[in-house]
C-alpha cells in the first residue's frame, strides 16, 4: 500500500526517509518511536509489508470545479471542455472530484462519472488525482475500492473525516483502511481543517 503523507521527505542522495510529525502508529510503520521523530530511514529497511512507494509530483496541479447544468444535472460537455483547456494552458495534473469540485454534493455515480470523464478527457496528457473523502470509513473504502478499477487514476487525494473529528490515531485507521483500499494507487492526504474540524 502506498500511503503518501506531507510528513514524508525522501532523499534521492541517499535513498532514505525521514518521517517528520507524522501521527499515531505510522511512525512504527517506518520503524521509528515518538510523535516527532525525524531520523532517517533507509528505504530497503522499511518493512516489505508497507511496500513503501514514492510519488514524485511537481509543477501546479488544479483542483477542478465540476460544472452543473440548469436543472442539476452534471454538464458533461462543459467539464470535458475545462480539462481540455486545462492542459491547453499548461496545468501539470489535475485533481477531479477534490472540495473545489463539490464532491460532497456528488451522488455516486455521479462522483464515478466525473472522475472517469476527466481521465478520459485528459488522454493520458497529465497524470488525474481522484478525490475519496468521506467521514464514514465503511463509505470511503467502498469508493476507494472502485477507485481500483477505474484505469488512469495516477493518485487519490483524501482529506480528514468531516465533522466527526477524530483523534490522531483515528484519522490513522480511516487513512489506513484507504490505503488498503486503493493499493497500489498512492494516497494523498489532504488538510484543511477548516472544513474538516481535525488537523493531520
Amino acid at each position: 500500500m502506498v500511503l503518501f503523507c506531507l510528513g514524508i521527505e525522501w532523499n534521492r542522495a541517499d535513498s532514505t526517509v525521514r518521517a517528520k510529525y507524522f501521527f499515531g502508529k505510522s511512525l512504527r510503520l517506518l520503524g521509528q518511536h515518538g510523535a516527532n521523530c525525524t531520523s532517517a530511514v533507509p528505504l530497503h529497511a522499511i518493512p516489505s509489508v508497507i511496500n513503501f512507494q514514492v510519488m514524485e509530483t511537481t509543477g501546479c496541479g488544479t483542483a477542478l470545479v465540476t460544472p452543473f447544468r440548469a436543472d442539476g444535472a452534471l454538464d458533461e460537455a462543459s467539464l470535458w471542455s475545462l480539462v481540455n483547456w486545462q492542459i491547453d494552458s499548461g496545468i501539470d495534473f489535475l485533481v477531479a472530484c477534490g472540495s473545489t469540485g463539490e464532491a460532497a454534493t456528488l451522488d455516486e455515480d455521479e462522483w464515478l462519472v466525473t472522475i472517469r470523464l476527466v481521465i478520459e478527457a485528459a488522454a493520458g496528457r497529465v497524470p488525474v488525482w481522484a478525490g475519496c473523502t468521506h467521514n464514514c470509513t465503511r463509505v470511503a473504502v467502498r469508493q476507494a475500492s472502485l477507485l481500483r478499477h477505474v484505469h488512469g487514476v495516477s493518485a487519490v487525494l483524501s482529506a480528514s473525516p468531516y465533522y466527526n473529528k477524530p483523534t490522531q490515531e483515528g484519522q490513522f485507521q480511516h487513512f489506513l483502511a484507504l490505503a488498503r483500499a486503493v493499493h497500489p494507487i498512492p494516497v494523498t492526504l489532504y488538510n484543511v481543517p477548516g472544513r474538516t474540524a481535525v488537523n493531520l
